[in-house]
């Protein structure tokens, strides 16, 4: 489970960080340091999201198709997907999304427009 939240939180890291040059367009047309952030938490907690709910409905499947597949298995497959168990993965699911998308946004916001247009390309 760890290793999956590092992948998450490296490919969103990623994501925002080579947005650089979208952001210093932003910048220029007058968006706020506040504005762009508050777009990029709402852009990959949107993601993170998506992601944590397709995972919870694939697990959901998995499981019933598991049961019916070996019905023997019945009385050890006899546990479920309880909601609170379910909330809390999409809970941690936003917090990685958030984290690993305004860690380089934050950066970038501080950056000037010449400096991220130049070391961007």
């Amino acid at each position: 489970m760890i290793a999956i939240a590092l992948a998450v939180l490296n490919a969103t890291t990623m994501t925002t960080r080579e947005r650089g040059k979208e952001m210093a367009v932003m910048k220029t047309l007058g968006f706020t340091g506040g504005q762009i952030l508050g777009e990029m938490a709402l852009e990959s907690s949107c993601v993170a999201l998506i992601g944590g709910l397709l995972g919870i409905v694939v697990a959901a499947e998995l499981l019933d198709r598991v049961r019916g597949f070996v019905p023997a298995l019945g009385a050890l497959l006899s546990f479920g997907l309880p909601a609170p168990v379910m909330a809390a993965g999409l809970v941690v699911a936003v917090a990685i999304g958030l984290a690993g998308g305004l860690a380089p946004a934050v950066g970038a916001v501080h950056t000037t427009i010449v400096d991220a247009l130049n070391r961007i390309g």
